[in-house]
């Protein structure tokens, strides 16, 4: 198996943090080198961040355990109770069968006691997982400057990985092209790499560095080769 396929199988995983480091290390490097695993990588990051908006979280109701262990006296009427046995049957007596009817209730109640503990950690657990990837992908919407969408950003925080899918781009003009820009509060902007667009407009970046809701991530038109700082005022900008 090659590299290439390797990492296409390690996608889905990566995508919802549940990777090994090796392994984690083994993405960061390819996507960066691939637009069709990180082209991948980015669609199946829509999908873990719209999860959990697809799924209701429910708590398990506060009253559901008293419900469940009040189910054995509840329906203790309707235990059976063999009449006097006949005379083929001497050994049996109404007192053994209640006594083994007490049992088995005793048995129903601490089963049901113990399917509802496992019942409300399997609620907490899923609940845990979701706000996991919730946590995990965050999502962001890039705009140009005459405010319309042109683009998102599919921020993988466990691995510190951003996908910037950019689209209805125009090729720059001349010597010119796009620069990626990270602009931290009260600090400069931090030039992220420069690029130019597909023939169909669209581009997909990859950008290896942590990021925050506070980060502003904005692209100007530079010369090539890209500048040390803007030389223009932003032409798309956005958040995680």
């Amino acid at each position: 198996m090659n590299k290439h396929d390797q990492v296409d199988e390690l996608l889905a995983g990566f995508a919802v943090g549940a990777v090994s480091g090796k392994e984690a290390d083994l993405v960061r490097s390819h996507v960066r080198e691939c637009d069709i695993c990180a082209t991948h990588l980015a669609a199946m990051a829509d999908v873990v961040a719209a999860l959990p908006l697809s799924v209701e979280q429910l708590a398990p109701p506060a009253t559901l355990r008293d419900r469940i262990l009040a189910i054995p006296s509840s329906r203790r009427g309707v235990i059976p109770i063999l009449p006097r046995p006949a005379r083929v049957l001497p050994r049996f007596t109404a007192g053994p069968v209640l006594r083994y009817s007490w049992a088995l209730a005793a048995v129903f109640l601490v089963a049901l006691g113990t399917w509802n503990v496992v019942l409300e950690r399997q609620l907490a657990d899923t609940n845990s997982r979701l706000a996991g990837l919730q946590n995990q992908v965050l999502r962001g919407v890039l705009v140009g400057s005459a405010n319309t969408t042109v683009g998102n950003v599919s921020y993988l925080a466990n691995d510190h990985l951003a996908l910037v899918a950019l689209h209805s781009l125009d090729i720059p003009s001349g010597d010119r092209e796009y620069e990626l820009w990270v602009i931290e509060k009260n600090t400069p902007p931090q030039p992220a790499g420069v690029f130019l667009p597909e023939p169909d407009g669209t581009k997909l970046l990859v950008l290896s560095r942590q990021l925050t809701p506070a980060d502003t991530l904005a692209v100007t038109i530079e010369r090539h080769g890209g500048s040390n700082a803007p030389t223009m005022a932003p032409i798309i900008t956005g958040h995680v």
